[in-house]
């Protein structure tokens, strides 16, 4: 089907009457929050699919090997370490790993471009917009994603750190 032509008509089936189908898409609309949000869907479809797998967040993997070092940054900030420093610390490794995938993204998009450029709708295979608005998106959530960890972890007392291990 063509960007340029409507979609056509949609069915909404509950479920429990389609087992058969192997994916679902759930689309949410809502003024909360997304934490909020995420927790009531979660919390909404957990009594429907007990086995469907809870839901993560971007900054999961970041989070974790955050987790990981919580001696570590313990362990540094009971020697002086400042919250800039264990921040620092996780944030640029972050955007440094993110840096590198979008160079290489970047230059393989490009490539491979030219080979789909008769799908492409309303943008040329090489539109520079295009390719600088998915590298700030792409950034700004690799911010993020490294920044939430840090700050969490950047507040950690030095003391229940060392102790917990």
């Amino acid at each position: 089907m063509a960007l340029e032509k409507s979609s056509g008509s949609e069915m909404y089936l509950p479920m429990r009457q389609c087992p058969s189908y192997g994916s679902w898409d759930l689309v949410v609309r809502s003024a909360l929050p997304f934490a909020a949000l995420a927790a009531n869907v979660d919390a909404s479809l957990r009594p429907i699919a007990p086995d469907l797998p809870k839901g993560g967040t971007i900054y999961g993997l970041i989070s974790y090997s955050v987790n990981r070092r919580t001696q570590e940054i313990g362990i540094r900030m009971a020697l002086g370490a400042t919250t800039y420093d264990v921040q620092s610390r996780i944030v640029w490794p972050t955007i440094g790993l993110t840096t590198v995938g979008m160079v290489l993204g970047v230059i393989a998009s490009w490539g491979l471009a030219r080979s789909v450029r008769s799908l492409l709708f309303g943008v040329t295979y090489g539109d520079p917009l295009t390719f600088v608005a998915a590298a700030l998106v792409l950034m700004t959530i690799a911010i993020l994603a490294g920044y939430l960890p840090a700050r969490r972890a950047s507040r950690i007392d030095p003391m229940i750190c060392l102790r917990a291990d």
